[in-house]
């Protein structure tokens, strides 16, 4: 697979505004956190993983206690897992929201400058610029 520097070029010029501004220095905390959020996540899965396959050994070696102890350890387990999976959710569209709005105030300015949206209109081609600049912005600062 080859890498395409032009996209890449691309991303960095939409992404570094934001992300060198006065705001994005401030989510740099929430991209620290996000990652630390990953990690206990993954850590979690595991954990997730080899609680059930106790449950499964100790309901095939037909161990009533392991397995009770097992599905207490699972419960306990869950009641840490939540917490954290929703956090690590909401920290992850928290960080796309002030990017999204960022970027969204951005390119408004632009669009409205010199006034290119008579430009825009005035072409026949492109259909609903501003509800493609809308879903554009969309796609680049989510998860989707």
């Amino acid at each position: 697979m080859m890498l395409n520097l032009d996209l890449l070029r691309q991303a960095v010029s939409i992404a570094k505004p934001y992300w060198s501004s006065k705001a994005g220095r401030r989510s740099w905390w929430l991209v620290g956190l996000l990652i630390l959020l990953l990690l206990a996540d993954t850590q979690l899965n595991v954990w997730f993983n080899a609680q059930a396959g106790e449950v499964a050994s100790s309901l095939a070696a037909r161990q009533g206690t392991r397995f009770w102890n097992s599905v207490r350890a699972y419960l306990l387990l869950l009641l840490v897992a939540v917490p954290v999976y929703s956090a690590y959710y909401f920290v992850r569209d928290r960080v796309g929201l002030y990017w999204r709005r960022a970027l969204t105030h951005r390119v408004l300015d632009r669009y409205f400058k010199n006034h290119a949206y008579y430009q825009l209109h005035a072409e026949a081609e492109i259909d609903n610029p501003d509800q493609r600049i809308a879903d554009d912005i969309y796609s680049i600062t989510s998860r989707r």
